[in-house]
Protein backbone atom coordinates (compact mmCIF):
# COMPACT_ATOMS: atom_id res chain seq x y z
CA UNK A 1 0.00 0.00 0.00
CA UNK A 2 1.51 3.28 -0.83
CA UNK A 3 -0.03 6.29 1.09
CA UNK A 4 0.87 10.03 -0.87
CA UNK A 5 -0.22 13.35 1.17
CA UNK A 6 0.42 16.40 -0.80
CA UNK A 7 1.23 18.57 1.88
CA UNK A 8 0.68 22.05 -0.74
CA UNK A 9 -2.36 22.80 1.14
CA UNK A 10 -0.55 23.40 5.13
CA UNK A 11 0.47 26.72 4.73
CA UNK A 12 -2.96 27.77 4.21
CA UNK A 13 -4.49 25.75 6.76
CA UNK A 14 -1.91 27.44 9.02
CA UNK A 15 -2.95 30.70 8.02
CA UNK A 16 -6.58 29.69 8.50
CA UNK A 17 -6.55 28.10 11.96
CA UNK A 18 -3.88 31.04 13.08
CA UNK A 19 -6.67 33.48 14.38
CA UNK A 20 -9.32 30.49 15.98
CA UNK A 21 -5.99 29.82 17.91
CA UNK A 22 -5.35 32.83 18.98
CA UNK A 23 -9.04 34.01 20.22
CA UNK A 24 -9.19 30.34 21.98
CA UNK A 25 -5.73 31.73 23.51
CA UNK A 26 -7.15 35.03 24.57
CA UNK A 27 -10.14 33.45 25.71
CA UNK A 28 -8.44 30.90 28.39
CA UNK A 29 -6.31 33.67 29.82
CA UNK A 30 -9.54 35.86 30.65
CA UNK A 31 -11.24 32.22 32.11
CA UNK A 32 -8.18 31.94 34.39
CA UNK A 33 -7.55 35.33 35.45
CA UNK A 34 -11.42 35.24 36.28
CA UNK A 35 -11.14 32.31 38.00
CA UNK A 36 -8.37 33.27 39.66
CA UNK A 37 -9.98 36.72 41.13
CA UNK A 38 -13.28 35.16 41.88
CA UNK A 39 -10.99 32.17 44.00
CA UNK A 40 -9.04 35.09 45.68
CA UNK A 41 -12.14 37.06 45.96
CA UNK A 42 -13.75 33.92 48.12
CA UNK A 43 -10.79 33.07 50.13
CA UNK A 44 -8.79 35.96 50.56
CA UNK A 45 -10.94 39.70 49.77
CA UNK A 46 -13.44 39.08 51.60
CA UNK A 47 -12.09 37.20 54.78
CA UNK A 48 -10.08 40.58 55.27
CA UNK A 49 -13.10 42.83 54.33
CA UNK A 50 -15.14 41.07 57.35
CA UNK A 51 -11.60 41.22 59.44
CA UNK A 52 -11.19 45.27 58.72
CA UNK A 53 -14.99 45.92 59.48
CA UNK A 54 -14.65 44.01 62.82
CA UNK A 55 -11.63 46.32 63.42
CA UNK A 56 -13.28 49.46 62.56
CA UNK A 57 -16.40 48.27 65.04
CA UNK A 58 -13.39 47.77 67.61
CA UNK A 59 -11.95 50.68 67.09
CA UNK A 60 -15.38 52.61 67.56
CA UNK A 61 -15.91 50.94 70.74
CA UNK A 62 -17.76 47.73 70.46
CA UNK A 63 -15.72 45.07 72.00
CA UNK A 64 -18.48 42.79 71.47
CA UNK A 65 -17.76 42.30 67.89
CA UNK A 66 -15.98 39.03 66.64
CA UNK A 67 -14.76 37.97 63.19
CA UNK A 68 -16.47 34.65 62.02
CA UNK A 69 -13.95 32.14 61.12
CA UNK A 70 -14.58 30.40 57.81
CA UNK A 71 -11.95 28.11 57.14
CA UNK A 72 -8.56 26.67 58.81
CA UNK A 73 -5.46 28.68 56.51
CA UNK A 74 -3.66 30.96 57.45
CA UNK A 75 -6.71 34.44 57.38
CA UNK A 76 -8.59 31.92 59.93
CA UNK A 77 -5.97 31.48 62.23
CA UNK A 78 -5.47 35.29 61.69
CA UNK A 79 -8.91 35.62 62.46
CA UNK A 80 -8.76 33.39 65.46
CA UNK A 81 -5.82 35.53 67.04
CA UNK A 82 -7.59 38.61 66.35
CA UNK A 83 -11.09 36.72 68.33
CA UNK A 84 -8.59 35.85 70.98
CA UNK A 85 -6.96 38.93 71.21
CA UNK A 86 -10.43 41.16 71.42
CA UNK A 87 -11.51 38.77 73.88
CA UNK A 88 -8.75 39.91 76.63
CA UNK A 89 -8.97 43.34 75.35
CA UNK A 90 -12.39 42.94 76.43
CA UNK A 91 -12.08 41.35 79.59
CA UNK A 92 -9.50 44.06 80.76
CA UNK A 93 -11.64 46.82 79.58
CA UNK A 94 -14.47 45.16 82.07
CA UNK A 95 -11.69 45.26 85.02
CA UNK A 96 -10.79 48.10 84.08
CA UNK A 97 -14.35 49.71 84.56
CA UNK A 98 -15.37 47.38 88.04
CA UNK A 99 -12.17 48.33 89.47
CA UNK A 100 -12.90 52.06 88.40
CA UNK A 101 -16.52 51.95 89.64
CA UNK A 102 -15.20 50.52 93.14
CA UNK A 103 -12.82 53.40 93.37
CA UNK A 104 -15.59 56.05 92.60
CA UNK A 105 -17.42 54.35 95.10
CA UNK A 106 -14.83 54.90 97.76
CA UNK A 107 -14.20 58.14 96.49
CA UNK A 108 -17.67 58.60 96.73
CA UNK A 109 -18.15 57.33 100.58
CA UNK A 110 -14.64 59.50 101.25
CA UNK A 111 -16.21 62.61 99.99
CA UNK A 112 -19.42 61.86 102.51
CA UNK A 113 -16.83 61.04 104.96
CA UNK A 114 -15.25 64.41 104.49
CA UNK A 115 -18.30 66.63 104.33
CA UNK A 116 -19.38 64.98 107.58
CA UNK A 117 -16.04 65.68 109.12
CA UNK A 118 -16.33 69.34 107.40
CA UNK A 119 -20.04 70.03 108.51
CA UNK A 120 -19.01 68.74 112.39
CA UNK A 121 -15.58 70.68 112.31
CA UNK A 122 -17.91 74.07 111.01
CA UNK A 123 -20.14 72.94 114.33
CA UNK A 124 -17.17 72.64 116.52
CA UNK A 125 -15.58 76.26 115.02
CA UNK A 126 -19.13 77.50 115.64
CA UNK A 127 -19.42 76.27 119.16
CA UNK A 128 -15.71 77.19 119.95
CA UNK A 129 -17.11 80.66 118.48
CA UNK A 130 -19.97 81.10 120.50
CA UNK A 131 -17.97 79.67 123.76
CA UNK A 132 -14.79 82.52 122.80
CA UNK A 133 -17.75 85.23 122.17
CA UNK A 134 -19.80 83.78 126.10
CA UNK A 135 -16.10 83.91 127.36
CA UNK A 136 -15.74 87.80 126.17
CA UNK A 137 -18.85 88.85 127.24
CA UNK A 138 -18.54 87.22 130.48
CA UNK A 139 -15.21 89.35 131.04
CA UNK A 140 -16.75 92.39 130.37
CA UNK A 141 -19.63 91.42 132.46
CA UNK A 142 -17.26 90.99 135.25
CA UNK A 143 -15.40 94.11 134.49
CA UNK A 144 -18.75 95.62 134.98
CA UNK A 145 -19.66 93.90 138.02
CA UNK A 146 -16.79 94.98 139.61
CA UNK A 147 -17.27 98.54 138.29
CA UNK A 148 -20.43 98.75 139.62
CA UNK A 149 -19.62 97.48 142.76
CA UNK A 150 -17.39 100.13 143.08
CA UNK A 151 -20.07 102.61 141.96
CA UNK A 152 -22.47 101.35 144.69
CA UNK A 153 -19.83 101.51 147.22
CA UNK A 154 -18.68 105.17 146.34
CA UNK A 155 -22.97 105.92 145.12
CA UNK A 156 -23.77 104.59 148.56
CA UNK A 157 -22.85 106.92 151.18
CA UNK A 158 -23.82 110.26 149.53
CA UNK A 159 -27.40 108.69 149.20
CA UNK A 160 -27.66 107.74 152.57
CA UNK A 161 -26.17 111.39 153.40
CA UNK A 162 -29.16 112.59 151.08
CA UNK A 163 -31.60 110.88 152.18
CA UNK A 164 -30.91 111.95 155.54
CA UNK A 165 -31.18 115.37 155.11
CA UNK A 166 -34.25 114.69 152.96
CA UNK A 167 -35.78 113.36 156.29
CA UNK A 168 -35.21 116.52 158.26
CA UNK A 169 -36.32 118.72 155.49
CA UNK A 170 -39.74 116.73 155.95
CA UNK A 171 -40.05 117.19 159.85
CA UNK A 172 -39.09 120.85 159.72
CA UNK A 173 -41.96 121.57 156.69
CA UNK A 174 -44.66 119.26 157.54
CA UNK A 175 -46.72 121.89 156.78
CA UNK A 176 -45.66 123.28 153.49
CA UNK A 177 -47.59 120.75 151.13
CA UNK A 178 -45.94 121.63 148.04
CA UNK A 179 -42.95 121.37 149.77
CA UNK A 180 -43.59 117.75 151.13
CA UNK A 181 -44.77 116.85 147.82
CA UNK A 182 -40.95 117.48 146.35
CA UNK A 183 -39.30 116.03 148.68
CA UNK A 184 -41.38 112.79 148.39
CA UNK A 185 -40.12 113.01 144.32
CA UNK A 186 -36.76 113.47 145.79
CA UNK A 187 -37.03 110.64 148.37
CA UNK A 188 -38.41 108.01 146.01
CA UNK A 189 -36.34 108.83 143.60
CA UNK A 190 -33.34 108.23 145.88
CA UNK A 191 -34.70 104.86 146.24
CA UNK A 192 -34.98 104.35 142.57
CA UNK A 193 -31.15 105.26 142.56
CA UNK A 194 -30.58 102.45 145.00
CA UNK A 195 -32.66 99.82 143.18
CA UNK A 196 -30.79 100.57 140.04
CA UNK A 197 -27.47 100.32 142.01
CA UNK A 198 -28.38 96.65 143.71
CA UNK A 199 -29.64 95.74 140.35
CA UNK A 200 -26.21 96.77 138.52
CA UNK A 201 -24.75 94.58 141.05
CA UNK A 202 -26.75 91.69 140.16
CA UNK A 203 -26.78 92.00 136.23
CA UNK A 204 -23.50 89.87 135.97
CA UNK A 205 -25.50 86.74 137.68
CA UNK A 206 -28.52 85.24 136.47
CA UNK A 207 -31.24 86.02 138.93
CA UNK A 208 -35.61 85.75 138.40
CA UNK A 209 -37.33 88.53 138.01
CA UNK A 210 -40.75 88.82 138.86
CA UNK A 211 -43.22 89.16 136.59
CA UNK A 212 -46.98 90.57 137.08
CA UNK A 213 -49.82 91.80 134.82
CA UNK A 214 -48.97 94.39 133.40
CA UNK A 215 -50.27 97.49 130.77
CA UNK A 216 -48.11 98.23 128.86
CA UNK A 217 -49.57 101.31 126.83
CA UNK A 218 -49.97 102.87 130.17
CA UNK A 219 -46.33 101.90 131.47
CA UNK A 220 -45.33 103.36 127.61
CA UNK A 221 -47.48 106.67 128.79
CA UNK A 222 -45.77 107.61 131.75
CA UNK A 223 -42.17 107.04 130.53
CA UNK A 224 -43.23 109.64 127.89
CA UNK A 225 -44.41 112.16 130.02
CA UNK A 226 -41.82 111.63 132.13
CA UNK A 227 -39.09 111.97 128.97
CA UNK A 228 -41.43 115.17 127.43
CA UNK A 229 -38.95 117.65 128.68
CA UNK A 230 -35.58 116.10 127.31
CA UNK A 231 -37.32 116.08 124.23
CA UNK A 232 -38.42 119.51 123.96
CA UNK A 233 -34.87 120.41 124.50
CA UNK A 234 -33.24 118.42 122.33
CA UNK A 235 -36.29 119.05 119.85
CA UNK A 236 -37.29 115.50 119.00
CA UNK A 237 -40.68 115.31 117.95
CA UNK A 238 -42.29 112.05 119.80
CA UNK A 239 -44.85 109.84 117.72
CA UNK A 240 -46.64 107.41 119.08
CA UNK A 241 -49.02 105.04 117.61
CA UNK A 242 -50.60 102.60 120.15
CA UNK A 243 -52.76 99.94 120.11
CA UNK A 244 -56.07 100.39 122.39
CA UNK A 245 -56.97 98.53 123.92
CA UNK A 246 -53.66 96.19 124.42
CA UNK A 247 -54.15 92.68 126.17
CA UNK A 248 -51.83 92.87 129.26
CA UNK A 249 -48.54 91.70 128.99
CA UNK A 250 -46.71 89.89 131.85
CA UNK A 251 -43.87 91.74 133.02
CA UNK A 252 -41.66 93.89 135.45
CA UNK A 253 -42.10 97.56 135.03
CA UNK A 254 -39.10 98.64 136.72
CA UNK A 255 -37.12 96.72 133.87
CA UNK A 256 -39.12 97.45 131.13
CA UNK A 257 -39.30 100.92 131.76
CA UNK A 258 -35.67 100.86 132.23
CA UNK A 259 -35.53 99.08 128.94
CA UNK A 260 -37.49 101.83 126.74
CA UNK A 261 -35.63 104.68 128.56
CA UNK A 262 -32.33 103.10 127.06
CA UNK A 263 -33.73 103.22 124.19
CA UNK A 264 -34.99 106.71 124.38
CA UNK A 265 -31.76 107.70 126.04
CA UNK A 266 -30.09 105.58 122.82
CA UNK A 267 -32.59 107.57 120.18
CA UNK A 268 -31.34 110.57 121.46
CA UNK A 269 -27.87 110.07 121.24
CA UNK A 270 -28.26 109.43 117.34
CA UNK A 271 -30.19 112.70 117.02
CA UNK A 272 -28.13 115.48 117.85
CA UNK A 273 -30.15 117.60 115.67
CA UNK A 274 -33.30 116.92 116.57
CA UNK A 275 -35.39 114.64 114.87
CA UNK A 276 -38.34 112.08 115.10
CA UNK A 277 -39.29 109.11 117.61
CA UNK A 278 -41.72 106.99 116.57
CA UNK A 279 -43.12 104.40 119.18
CA UNK A 280 -45.75 101.65 118.07
CA UNK A 281 -47.48 98.62 119.61
CA UNK A 282 -49.83 95.87 118.40
CA UNK A 283 -50.85 92.64 118.80
CA UNK A 284 -49.85 89.59 116.67
CA UNK A 285 -51.44 86.41 116.77
CA UNK A 286 -51.58 84.78 113.78
CA UNK A 287 -48.03 83.84 112.65
CA UNK A 288 -48.67 80.33 114.51
CA UNK A 289 -46.93 81.35 117.66
CA UNK A 290 -47.77 82.17 120.49
CA UNK A 291 -50.07 85.60 121.01
CA UNK A 292 -48.02 88.82 121.63
CA UNK A 293 -47.08 92.12 121.03
CA UNK A 294 -44.85 94.40 119.15
CA UNK A 295 -43.17 97.42 119.77
CA UNK A 296 -41.45 98.97 117.34
CA UNK A 297 -39.44 101.53 117.63
CA UNK A 298 -37.93 103.97 115.97
CA UNK A 299 -35.43 107.14 115.10
CA UNK A 300 -34.80 108.93 112.44
CA UNK A 301 -30.91 109.34 113.38
CA UNK A 302 -28.17 108.88 111.77
CA UNK A 303 -28.02 105.09 111.69
CA UNK A 304 -25.06 102.35 112.13
CA UNK A 305 -23.21 100.38 109.34
CA UNK A 306 -23.21 96.98 109.85
CA UNK A 307 -20.10 95.97 111.21
CA UNK A 308 -21.21 98.17 114.16
CA UNK A 309 -24.42 96.56 114.22
CA UNK A 310 -23.27 93.40 114.32
CA UNK A 311 -21.66 94.44 118.09
CA UNK A 312 -24.29 96.68 119.80
CA UNK A 313 -24.90 93.89 122.08
CA UNK A 314 -21.72 93.51 123.07
CA UNK A 315 -20.67 94.32 126.60
CA UNK A 316 -18.65 97.52 126.78
CA UNK A 317 -18.83 98.05 123.40
CA UNK A 318 -19.64 101.91 122.52
CA UNK A 319 -18.88 104.03 119.95
CA UNK A 320 -20.02 107.17 121.79
CA UNK A 321 -17.57 109.39 123.44
CA UNK A 322 -18.83 109.23 126.52
CA UNK A 323 -21.29 106.05 128.12
CA UNK A 324 -19.73 102.50 129.02
CA UNK A 325 -21.47 100.45 126.35
CA UNK A 326 -24.12 98.84 128.50
CA UNK A 327 -27.40 100.41 127.71
CA UNK A 328 -28.20 97.76 124.87
CA UNK A 329 -26.73 94.65 126.50
CA UNK A 330 -29.49 95.60 129.55
CA UNK A 331 -32.24 95.87 126.70
CA UNK A 332 -31.39 92.60 125.18
CA UNK A 333 -31.53 91.14 129.07
CA UNK A 334 -34.60 92.64 129.93
CA UNK A 335 -36.15 91.21 126.68
CA UNK A 336 -34.55 87.59 127.20
CA UNK A 337 -35.82 87.73 131.03
CA UNK A 338 -39.67 88.54 129.32
CA UNK A 339 -39.19 85.50 127.04
CA UNK A 340 -39.09 87.79 124.31
CA UNK A 341 -37.15 88.71 121.20
CA UNK A 342 -35.33 91.88 119.72
CA UNK A 343 -34.21 92.38 115.96
CA UNK A 344 -32.73 95.47 114.76
CA UNK A 345 -31.88 97.05 111.53
CA UNK A 346 -30.37 100.43 110.68
CA UNK A 347 -28.51 102.01 107.75
CA UNK A 348 -26.51 105.29 107.56
CA UNK A 349 -28.29 108.28 107.34
CA UNK A 350 -31.84 106.95 107.28
CA UNK A 351 -32.05 105.63 111.15
CA UNK A 352 -32.63 102.68 113.69
CA UNK A 353 -35.80 100.26 113.59
CA UNK A 354 -36.11 98.18 117.46
CA UNK A 355 -38.82 95.12 116.94
CA UNK A 356 -39.58 93.86 119.75
CA UNK A 357 -41.65 91.06 121.13
CA UNK A 358 -43.01 89.92 124.05
CA UNK A 359 -45.54 87.22 125.03
CA UNK A 360 -49.03 88.04 126.13
CA UNK A 361 -50.63 86.61 129.25
CA UNK A 362 -52.42 83.72 128.46
CA UNK A 363 -56.26 83.31 129.18
CA UNK A 364 -56.36 81.59 131.88
CA UNK A 365 -53.33 84.16 133.92
CA UNK A 366 -55.12 87.10 132.59
CA UNK A 367 -57.76 86.33 135.51
CA UNK A 368 -55.17 87.49 137.89
CA UNK A 369 -55.68 90.80 139.75
CA UNK A 370 -54.97 93.36 137.59
CA UNK A 371 -54.66 96.94 138.07
CA UNK A 372 -53.39 99.36 135.58
CA UNK A 373 -53.43 102.25 137.77
CA UNK A 374 -50.71 100.34 140.00
CA UNK A 375 -48.31 101.96 137.99
CA UNK A 376 -47.31 105.04 139.82
CA UNK A 377 -45.74 108.36 138.33
CA UNK A 378 -42.78 107.72 140.59
CA UNK A 379 -42.04 104.38 139.54
CA UNK A 380 -40.84 106.32 136.50
CA UNK A 381 -37.22 107.63 136.30
CA UNK A 382 -36.69 110.68 134.83
CA UNK A 383 -34.38 111.24 132.00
Amino acid sequence: VELVEQLDDAPSLAVRYERTALWIALSAVALITLATYLLFRHLVYRPIERLLGVMSRVEAGDLQAEAPVRASDELGLLTKDFNHMIGRVREMTEEREREAQTLQERVHEATAELEQRNEQLEETNRELWMTARRLTELERLAAAGQTAAQFAHEVGTPLSLISGHVQLLKSKLAGDERAQGRLETISAQIERIERIVRSMLDRTRPAAVELAPLDLNALLERIFEATAPALDVRRVRLVKELQDPLPPVRGNSDRLQQLFINLINNSLDALPEGGEISVRTRTEDDSGDAPRVLIEFSDTGCGMPQEVRAHIFDPLYTTKGRGRGLGLVIVRQVIEEHEGRIEVSSEVGRGTLFHLWIPLIVASAQQEAFDPAALKADEVEAV
